[in-house]
């Protein structure tokens, strides 16, 4: 939906004819602000969070409005369906064969939307024209996006073998949000003296996050051996998980505490994609609400789980991260695995 509202007047007539729609790209706001609309939010885990396009903060949230019922967003197909539907619309829309027939009143609307430089529209048309990719490009995004499905799948299999398995991600500087026991996202919050940011996203379907701070330079996401390799890897560790030969940790309380959280977290996504809508009024009230008990009940985790991390500290350094690595595996405070389960410190007990 973003690369149509990028495409001009024939994006913008595609997004103009579309139920389901995002605020920030929206061409008639003034007409969907009189109705009532399904508001769709991500997971609770990443509940507040934003999305960065073009290094603007972007909510991550599709609106629908509609005649008659909803449909059913807890089904598959009809986002499968929907997906199909945009890029056939895409593809005609590059293919120059859609004629937007918008209004003078409609023009007038969408004029006054580029002519605000915040909005997203003004933005679109200061950047220049992307390329489409040379089919030796989709020929190795293709082939990295098959890894990418095994990486995700072994990282959730490292997280789901117990304290071992979450230990060899705590030092993987390619991550998941959801399986971030360092709480990654507070450096990025509190920067406010422009420094690149520590998360450096490098699949956004699957939400794959690189610690810039690990090196000085990226590493090539674009080269699929660089993804072959870093699976080999995973699955070296998970192998090793599995068959008894790395059973220590050394998480400290506070990771402990972060990890509970996080599953907890994890926990309640189940339940949140039960009950995840609620109807908005054209005033921005609540009404007819679907019950959202569980998205809330995440959302406070979630709060909790960001007053309860690990105070900044000079070992959070990708160096020192290290050195802490290097001191831990030739001995020190080691904190066994027993039964899979967490040694609360006195702050949690007391919670």
């Amino acid at each position: 939906m973003f690369k149509l509202a990028r495409l001009g007047r024939p994006g913008q007539w595609i997004l103009h004819h579309e139920e389901l729609y995002h605020p920030s790209i929206d061409t008639r706001p003034n007409v969907r602000a009189t109705k009532q609309s399904v508001v769709i939010q991500h997971l609770p885990f990443y509940a507040g969070r934003w999305v960065k396009d073009n290094h603007k903060n972007i909510g991550f949230e599709l609106s629908w409005s509609g005649t008659g019922p909803p449909p059913d967003f807890e089904d598959d197909f009809f986002w499968k369906a929907k997906v199909r539907d945009i890029l056939k619309k895409l593809e005609q829309v590059k293919e120059g064969s859609v004629e937007p027939q918008f209004s003078p009143d409609e023009v007038q609307a969408l004029e006054a939307m580029e002519a605000d430089e915040d909005h997203a529209f003004a933005r679109f048309r200061a950047e220049p024209p992307v390329a489409d990719p040379t089919p030796e490009e989709e020929a190795a995004f293709s082939k990295i996006q098959h890894v990418i499905f095994f990486i995700k799948a072994a990282m959730d299999e490292l997280w789901n073998s117990g304290l071992a398995g979450k230990w060899v991600l705590h030092y993987e500087d390619l991550f998941l949000p959801q399986y971030d026991t360092w709480s990654r996202e507070r450096y990025d919050d509190d920067n406010d003296d422009g420094d690149p940011p520590v998360m450096v996203e490098v699949d956004s379907h699957s939400r794959l996050r690189f610690d810039s701070r690990a090196s000085i330079t990226l590493p090539d996401f674009k080269d699929p051996d660089w993804w072959k390799q870093k699976l080999a890897e995973l699955e070296a560790k998970s192998a090793e998980v599995e068959a008894g030969t790395l059973t220590k940790h050394h998480f400290n309380e506070h990771q402990l505490r972060r990890i509970q959280l996080l599953d907890l977290a994890l926990e309640n996504k189940k339940v949140f994609t039960q009950e995840p809508f609620e109807i908005i009024g054209a005033n921005g009230t609540v009404a007819n609400a679907v019950p959202v008990k569980a998205a809330n009940t995440a959302v406070d985790h979630l709060s909790t789980l960001r007053q309860h991390v690990q105070p900044v500290e000079q070992r959070d350094s990708p160096r020192g991260r290290r050195q802490e690595q290097s001191a831990s595996n030739s001995g020190g405070n080691t904190q066994t695995e027993t039964a899979n389960k967490y040694r609360p410190s006195a702050a949690s007990k007391a919670t």
